[in-house]
């Protein structure tokens, strides 16, 4: 399930001098309507800066793929996202830094800084982005993986000690009716 979008739009993460990343969360029925104090911002980079976005969501959910292709562009056990909503995504420096490769004969896409490399948010579908979410530097203190994917494919060095659900595959693989 993607994280919640809150009615408002805050885009700063100060708000009457107070920190809105480092309020108490509540869930958003619990939340005093119109209270800003209790929105927080994402704010995040590539390594070297060229690349800069905000989204206005709180960040709790993070999906973790371990296919051979995320292996592959992360260098690592696999890349590591939140997925927001579009309309909450804004880039906050020019997007002529951000380089995109298709990987031939797969849906799948690369997204990163032509600059030093680093992976950057791309397109989850048409109506969500993903975010890498080793880019965020800032209102990320609450992401907890809540989802492995492609566990089926997973390195034989790979291990997780987390509560997040495994699928063998796609979000929702084994769930019928579920998709990320």
């Amino acid at each position: 399930m993607a994280p919640n979008r809150y009615a408002a739009h805050v885009f700063m993460n100060r708000i009457d001098g107070l920190d809105v990343c480092s309020q108490p969360q509540l869930s958003i029925s619990e939340r005093p309507t119109g209270d800003l104090r209790w929105y927080c911002v994402i704010k995040g980079s590539c390594n070297c800066g060229a690349v800069t976005y905000t989204a206005d969501v709180e960040a709790t959910d993070v999906y973790v793929c371990h296919c051979s292709i995320c292996r592959r562009f992360s260098g690592a056990q696999g890349m590591a996202v939140t997925v927001v909503e579009n309309q909450s995504f804004r880039w906050t420096s020019d997007t002529d830094s951000i380089a995109v490769w298709d990987k031939p004969g797969h849906d799948w896409q690369a997204n990163f800084c032509s600059v030093c490399g680093f992976a950057v948010p791309g397109r989850n579908d048409e109506a969500r982005m993903f975010i890498p979410v080793g880019s965020i530097i800032e209102g990320g203190d609450r992401l907890t993986v809540v989802h492995h994917i492609y566990v089926d494919s997973k390195a034989s060095w790979d291990t997780w000690d987390d509560d997040g659900q495994q699928h063998p595959e796609a979000f929702g693989s084994g769930e019928p009716g579920r998709e990320l």
